[in-house]
């Protein structure tokens, strides 16, 4: 990826004030912009469906889905898009 182009990150939490605040320190110094929110696994994958991504930014535990808990949602992200980074 050129150096000019921002890092494009799926943000994910369940607490919108959170996700908010994590997206204005992510997207001021312009090297990075938030290309999807999610407020649950659920929305996480539709989200990485949807949206091309370099960075996936998580919560490890929230509501929803069969991939509510944190291990089995990193398993079923990893399974379905190995190479994308996460943290």
């Amino acid at each position: 990826m050129p150096q000019d182009t921002p890092l494009r990150i799926v943000l994910a939490d369940d607490h919108p004030v959170v996700r908010s605040g994590v997206r204005s320190l992510l997207e001021y110094s312009g090297r990075a912009r938030v290309v999807a929110e999610a407020a649950s696994a659920d929305e996480l994958f539709a989200a990485l469906a949807r949206e091309p991504a370099d960075l996936v930014l998580t919560d490890f535990s929230m509501p929803g889905g069969d991939a509510a808990d944190g291990l089995s949602m990193l398993g079923r992200l990893h399974l379905r898009w190995p190479e994308l980074p996460w943290c």
